[in-house]
C-alpha cells in the first residue's frame, strides 16, 4: 500500500489502504497471464486464499497437477 509500482509503459500504480475492503469474499480466480482458459485456482474452491495486512494484498494458490500449473511452477521454482 501507498507505494508506487515500477513503470509499466506510460503509467505506474499505487494501491491505497481499503482498496480490497468488501471484495475478499468474492469468487476470485487466479489466472495465468490473465487468460480465462488457464485457471490456476479459485477462492470458492479453496485453492486460492486472500488476506490483507499493512503492506497490501497477500495471496496463496495451491497449484493442481496439470500442464498449466506445472509450467507456472517451473517459472517460479
Amino acid at each position: 500500500f501507498n507505494s508506487r509500482s515500477e513503470a509499466m509503459g506510460r503509467f505506474v500504480e499505487e494501491i491505497m489502504p481499503g482498496a480490497f475492503d468488501g471484495v475478499l469474499g468474492n469468487d476470485v480466480v487466479a489466472l495465468f497471464n490473465h487468460d480465462p482458459s488457464m485457471v490456476l485456482g479459485r477462492s470458492t474452491a479453496g485453492t486460492v486464499r486472500l488476506s490483507v495486512d499493512e503492506i497490501g494484498l497477500r495471496y496463496e494458490c495451491d497449484l493442481a497437477d496439470d500442464e498449466i500449473s506445472r509450467r507456472v511452477a517451473s517459472y517460479i521454482a
